[in-house]
């Protein structure tokens, strides 16, 4: 393979070998990953499931010091790899809609900055992330940290609410309610339901994923099992958006294999009627999304706050209301009980809420910008396809949270403007051709049109292409 690189070299100064070597030159050893940066990215994606449950340190979560960690050995260790990075156009997108946020605020009375500074920490951190991952090995240990966290946070669920929702029956929306405040009433883990069905549904698709994709037998049924108890798990919290967070990602990661497979057809059948035999039959029931007034002149909560969008929409479409002003009871839509006040439940609501259209339509700019970071192929890369499972479900989440800030968004945007700039960006470099012929083909020159597998530039360059076998990563 040495021949390849001194071929490369003795080449190096044809036009159209320039881009080629750019290429390789920023993709050199320099920048792949070591165990401390791939331990910090699995850790901190593994622990989102118990992270309540550790002990805080001087008042600093678990989560808070991890990115802290990673802030400090980036700023020390890989300055350069942080330059590279938090000039892409989705870090500019960012910075835009947080200058828009910023200038709107404070116009309303009230200004409360504190909500904008929470997001900037998140996004900060999705920068030190991305400058951790910078190759194959790192987001590889990202989608096991995905799993790991689906495969604990189901066994959790099936051991403890399982066989209690599997006796009990309901015939509408309200028994069922009533039922899920029963069931998990004394849960040993004091997590909000909907966010531990996102984690199950998250770990299920990029565990489906690695499932389709792998070429060892034994890893292949390990993931597919994890899958179907995710997916199972998901739908126990009997939260709606956590089982819409199962099917659209799962079926996002069938149609990026490929719906034309007879493998993609017999899992999506064998996991549809897993879910249709062994879900309890009260959960069902809970997927309705009633808009009425119950006989005590309550309404359900997420038709209570969606109804007071619409109705004071007028109010805050151009300018918003403030954070400020808002958490201070300025829409009566959002009041509650004794004082207090209840967000919106979707970013987007939130977003045009707090600062008007300005910022809603940079937050549409964040999100095309996040959409251009996909690699947009897939086939049998278990790694893009993971991704892809974790970009769905944040979009989903998106539409169930009002917490821009959360570190589920750090995390996943991180991984996704890291893979964007040193794996899919190199190999888009990489796999450039000349336009000349020549006599001498190396595999770099060669794959295109087949598995790029069987070419990879020489080790000691230090580039892996972007479609290397699975089976070294999944």
């Amino acid at each position: 393979m040495t021949q390849y690189a001194n071929s490369l070299v003795i080449r190096g100064n044809q036009p159209s070998f320039r881009g080629v070597l750019a290429g390789i030159q920023e993709a050199g050893p320099q920048y792949l990953t070591n165990r401390i940066e791939q331990g910090l990215i699995f850790v901190t994606v593994a622990l989102f499931p118990i992270q309540e449950h550790i002990p805080a340190v001087g008042g600093f979560s678990i989560m808070y010091l991890l990115f802290a960690a990673m802030a400090g050995y980036v700023i020390a260790k890989r300055p350069q790899c942080l330059a590279k990075t938090w000039l892409q156009p989705l870090p500019l997108a960012v910075y835009i809609f947080f200058s828009l946020a910023f200038l709107m605020e404070s116009f309303h009375p009230y200004v409360y900055y504190r909500e904008i500074f929470r997001t900037v920490q998140t996004f900060a951190g999705s920068l030190f992330l991305a400058s951790l991952c910078r190759d194959r090995n790192a987001l590889g240990v990202a989608m096991y940290g995905y799993v790991l966290a689906g495969a604990f946070m189901s066994i959790v669920l099936l051991l403890t609410s399982y066989g209690a929702l599997s006796g009990a029956t309901a015939v509408d929306y309200a028994e069922a309610d009533l039922i899920r405040s029963e069931v998990f009433e004394e849960m040993p883990l004091e997590y909000d339901l909907n966010n531990m069905a996102f984690i199950t549904a998250q770990g299920g698709g990029v565990a489906l994923a690695l499932a389709l994709t792998t070429r060892a037998g034994w890893s292949r049924y390990l993931f597919f099992g994890i899958s179907l108890a995710c997916c199972l798990a998901s739908f126990l919290p009997m939260s709606r958006s956590g089982i819409a967070t199962v099917v659209i990602v799962c079926a996002s990661v069938m149609f990026g294999y490929g719906l034309n497979r007879i493998k993609t057809l017999a899992i999506g059948i064998l996991i549809a009627a897993t879910m249709m035999i062994f879900v309890p039959q009260a959960i069902w029931s809970r997927l309705a999304f009633p808009t009425e007034v119950d006989r005590l002149g309550r309404m359900e909560g997420r038709a209570l706050v969606y109804t007071a969008f619409v109705n004071h929409l007028p109010e805050f479409a151009v300018a918003g209301v403030g954070a400020g002003n808002f958490w201070r009871g300025a829409l009566p839509g959002y009041r509650r009980f004794a004082g207090s006040v209840s967000g919106a439940h979707n970013v987007f609501f939130q977003t045009l809420i707090y600062w008007g259209l300005p910022a809603f339509f940079g937050l549409i700019a964040i999100i095309f910008q996040t959409y251009r970071c996909l690699p947009g192929r897939y086939s049998d890369d278990g790694l893009a396809l993971g991704l892809l499972a974790v970009s769905m479900s944040l979009l989903l989440l998106l539409l169930s949270v009002h917490t821009l800030y959360a570190k589920e968004f750090s995390v996943g945007i991180g991984l996704l403007l890291g893979a964007n700039r040193w794996i899919w960006q190199a190999h888009t470099v990489l796999r450039m051709r000349p336009k000349q012929p020549t006599t001498s083909r190396s595999p770099l020159l060669h794959n295109r049109g087949k598995d790029s597998s069987s070419g990879m530039l020489p080790e000691r360059l230090g580039v892996s292409s972007f479609s290397n076998s699975t089976k070294d990563h999944c």
